[in-house]
Formats: C-alpha cells, sequence, structure tokens
C-alpha cells in the first residue's frame, strides 16, 4: 500500500475509483478502508480517505466504499447515472442518489455504491428542471450532480448542485385526476403521478392539466417512487418536428435542407451548445442532405432566442427547428411553431460586471454582453440580470462576432430542460 502521509490520498490494490478530472486538475480518488481526511475548507471534497484515526470534518467531501449496490433503473426510463459516481461527459461532476441531509450535509450513494459526504455552504447554487431552488428543495431519493472547481491547494469546492430528473416520453393513454399512463413507442406503460407542482407546458406556453388527454404525445420530467412510478415535476407536449437550413421561401412555404443529423426531427440533436451553431451560415455540410418543405399559415407562431418575431425574420441560410404535425411521407410538416436557431453558449458564470458576463465552458473563458433587448429566464419564470451569479450556470443565445463575443438576446438561468427545438422528436 502506498500512502501520502501529510496529503489525503490512500491507495490500496484495487480500490482506486478515480482519475484525473475536471481540466488539468491532478485529482486522484481512491478507496481505502480507514476513516475519512480532515480538511478545513467550506464545501470541499476530498474522494479519499486515510489513516483510521482521523475524523472526517463537517466541511469536506469523502469517498467511502460499500457492498450494498441498490441503484436500478426502470425499463423504458433514460439512465442519464454514470459509473462510479462520475459522468465522463460531464467533467468536473460526481453524481449520486441523496441518501440523507442534514444541515448543509448532504450524502449520495454513486452506482458502484460509493458512500459521498459533500457539506454546501452560501455560495453554493442549486437547480432542479431547468429552475433556481434551495438545498430545502433537495429531497432524499432524488439524483444530483456535485459541480466542482479546482484550487490551487487541491482541495476542490462545491460550486453547484444540480437535481438530475428521470425522464421518460410516450402517448397518454389513460388520464385520471391524478396520474396518467402512457404508453412508450415499445409498447410499454409507466403511470405518471400528479400533484400540485407539477407543471405543464406546450410550445413554451403553460397550459392546464385538462389540457392533456389521451392521443396526447408528452414527454415527462421527474422521479422515481418507491412503486416504480414517476412523480412528474414537469410534463411537455411533444409535436412531430423539421428543422434544417431555409432554402427558399415562398409565401406560406419554407423549403430546408435536412442534414444527416438532424433528418428527419431536426433541431439541435447532437449540437455542441458550446460552440455557435450553424445558425445564418447557409451551409449544409454533409452529403445526406435532402429536401424538406415546411407549411405555416396564420395560426403559426415565430421565435428567435426566445422573443417572438415575425415569418419575415426567416431568411435564406436561417437555421430553422419546426414544430407541429408531418405529413404520413415525412416529407413535410404543417408548422404550429417556427423556431429560428441561433449560437449558444452553455457553462458556469465566473464573473458579473455591469453589461458583461463571463462564461466558463468547456471550450474556455466566453463573454457575453447584454443590453435593454436581452430576456431572461429561470426555467419559464421570467428572471433578471440581478438572479445572474457567479456560481450560476446558464445557456445564452444570441449573435456572436468574430472574436466569439456573444450579444445575448436570451439567458436561461439553470440547466435548462429541453424544449422547442432541444434534441428530441417524432419525426424520425
Amino acid at each position: 500500500m502506498k500512502r501520502k502521509e501529510n496529503g489525503t490520498i490512500a491507495k490500496q490494490g484495487k480500490n482506486k475509483r478515480f482519475a484525473k478530472m475536471f481540466g488539468g486538475a491532478a485529482l486522484v480518488a481512491t478507496l481505502a478502508f480507514g476513516g475519512g481526511s480532515i480538511l478545513n475548507s467550506n464545501t470541499t471534497l476530498t474522494y479519499a480517505q486515510t489513516a483510521p484515526a482521523a475524523t472526517p470534518s463537517s466541511s469536506d467531501i469523502t469517498v467511502a466504499p460499500t457492498t450494498d449496490q441498490s441503484t436500478q433503473v426502470q425499463h423504458g426510463m433514460k439512465d442519464r447515472q454514470g459509473g462510479r459516481g462520475q459522468n465522463p461527459d460531464r467533467a468536473g461532476e460526481l453524481e449520486g442518489a441523496i441518501t440523507s441531509i442534514s444541515g448543509n450535509t448532504i450524502t449520495l450513494k454513486s452506482n458502484d455504491a460509493t458512500i459521498i459526504t459533500a457539506t454546501v455552504d452560501s455560495t453554493t447554487t442549486y437547480t432542479e428542471a431547468g429552475k433556481t431552488i434551495t438545498l430545502a428543495g433537495l429531497k432524499v431519493g432524488e439524483r444530483v450532480h456535485l459541480k466542482q472547481t479546482g484550487s490551487s491547494n487541491g482541495i476542490y469546492t462545491v460550486s453547484a448542485v444540480e437535481v438530475e430528473l428521470n425522464h421518460d416520453q410516450g402517448t397518454v393513454t389513460a388520464v385520471s385526476s391524478d396520474s396518467l399512463t402512457i404508453t412508450r413507442a415499445d409498447n410499454s406503460t409507466l403511470k405518471v403521478v400528479l400533484n400540485s407542482n407539477t407543471t405543464y407546458t406546450d410550445l413554451g406556453k403553460t397550459i392546464n392539466q385538462s389540457d392533456l388527454k389521451s392521443g396526447v404525445k408528452v414527454e415527462v420530467e421527474g422521479n422515481l417512487n418507491s412503486d416504480g412510478n414517476l412523480e412528474a415535476s414537469v410534463i411537455e407536449v411533444e409535436h412531430d418536428r423539421l428543422g434544417g437550413t431555409v432554402t427558399a421561401i415562398n409565401g406560406n412555404s419554407i423549403t430546408i435542407q435536412v442534414d444527416g443529423r438532424d433528418a428527419p426531427g431536426g433541431g439541435r440533436k447532437g449540437q455542441d451548445h458550446n460552440k455557435p451553431n450553424a445558425a445564418n451560415n447557409g451551409t449544409v455540410t454533409t452529403s445526406t442532405a435532402t429536401t424538406k418543405t415546411i407549411t405555416v399559415d396564420s395560426s403559426t407562431t415565430y421565435s428567435a432566442a426566445g422573443q417572438s418575431v415575425q415569418l419575415s425574420a426567416i431568411a435564406v441560410g436561417s437555421r430553422v427547428d419546426a414544430e407541429g404535425t408531418l405529413s404520413s411521407d415525412s416529407n413535410s410538416l404543417t408548422a404550429l411553431q417556427v423556431n429560428i436557431q441561433m449560437p449558444e453558449y452553455r457553462g458556469q458564470v465566473t464573473a458579473v460586471d455591469g453589461s458583461t458576463i463571463t462564461l466558463q465552458d468547456r471550450n474556455g473563458t466566453r463573454t457575453i454582453e447584454i443590453n435593454s433587448s436581452t430576456k431572461y429566464l429561470n426555467g419559464t419564470t421570467a428572471a433578471t440580470l440581478s438572479d445572474v451569479k457567479v456560481g450560476t450556470n446558464l445557456e445564452a443565445e444570441g449573435q456572436v462576432d468574430s472574436s466569439g463575443k456573444m450579444t445575448a438576446s436570451l439567458i436561461q438561468l439553470g440547466q435548462p430542460q429541453q424544449g422547442p427545438g432541444g434534441g428530441h422528436g417524432h419525426g424520425r
């Protein structure tokens, strides 16, 4: 066994659990069957255990092994649960299910049954379903991500806690006053439990529970209860989707080229949210591009970066994502809504200085300028610039200049839920 006497790392054979994460910081998370390390700093991570003589400090995150591995994923449920307490697609984060909350201490169990104990403080931010919540809004049994940032002395600070909701989709086949039954594409069913906190949306607008009827397609986000039913936080009505680059506009007909990535459902599935997308460049680079038609009428609505616009805002070269009803051959769509896609940046706020927001994403530092026309949302609720604080996760949409600086039309706080143009659809 190898031991670092003055640090927080101990190694014991095959019990090494984690490797280097989050940029170039040298975080090594190993497991030994001893006591926890002591670090006298608020909201910190050690991911290790040292000699049995030490007792964990209330300001640490420590990791301990256990043989009980009870985490399961129900059939059909989309699984975002990473192994070993770590999601490889979300560098700098640990994840697990909350097993207890005591004061400002949260205990988690990861997929490989590793126990993670975290202490949070007044600077930690919390989000659920795209909305900012508080520590009191966390519940035992919920899965969460702990986002960490590095420090020069090797101690890692927890900057954000994000509730990771289970989500599923299907067609409503039964409705009661407090539940829905949805049938998935594979004909399996799921009971969805409704409560006073459940929100309902259709094309970005709030609707009522009574609007959900048999035959309606929905996506549901929430937490599984002990009965295996999904307790819904958000229910979004889904429509067929078609998206691509505009090649012609003729009256109420918009002709688009749909590339292989998006065809025929469209949207931004697979898009790197931290790189400006193909909006307005008029380029389709894949050999699998095909031509489709979007038909609009007087009831069709149009949006760009969360703002209402007119049909005249769409030009040849614009990249659009439309929702509505596909024809039987999937070559055309009668649109209820057409969204003009804008470049996006998504990351964590590191500074707010007047009209400038500095954002850190996986590609580096981004500069975002805001003005009197910038719109702010927290989920579907209106927000303001004062809600944008250091440590907040956000997504910004707007125009990007040649230097990479964005002038934001929309600032979405929290980890935005998928909405129109958000990467799922039924036209496929």
